[in-house]
């Protein structure tokens, strides 16, 4: 599996072309990256602003449960190891319980 280029190696690829060192094309070869990287990190810098990487975004949705909810399964959970969803289901507070993202035995948590 191919590592993550470092921060360092990016500014220096962005400052050598700034710096009028050589195309992008030359600059890759030299820092032995892909072309095709090279012109991304380009890219990335007209459009930010920034020589550093953006930081990556959060990858699916955000929890509707809160903290006290989720506390409050793991409290059962740990506390009774053989529950089922069914019978979590049936403890629930529905005052502190929202519906999760999918459709699971109990439609209201």
């Amino acid at each position: 599996m191919a590592q993550p280029i470092s921060d360092d190696l990016r500014s220096r690829i962005l400052e050598a072309f700034e710096a009028g060192a050589g195309s992008l094309r030359a600059l890759a070869a030299q820092y032995r990256v892909s072309w095709g990287y090279s012109k991304k990190i380009r890219m990335q810098q007209v459009r930010s602003g920034e020589k550093r990487r953006t930081p990556q975004r959060r990858h699916g949705p955000v929890s509707r449960m809160t903290s006290e909810v989720q506390q409050q399964v793991r409290d059962w959970v740990c506390a009774q190891p053989e529950l089922t969803e069914m019978a979590l289901c049936e403890r629930h507070d529905s005052g502190k319980f929202v519906k999760p993202g999918f459709q699971g035995p109990c439609s209201v948590w």
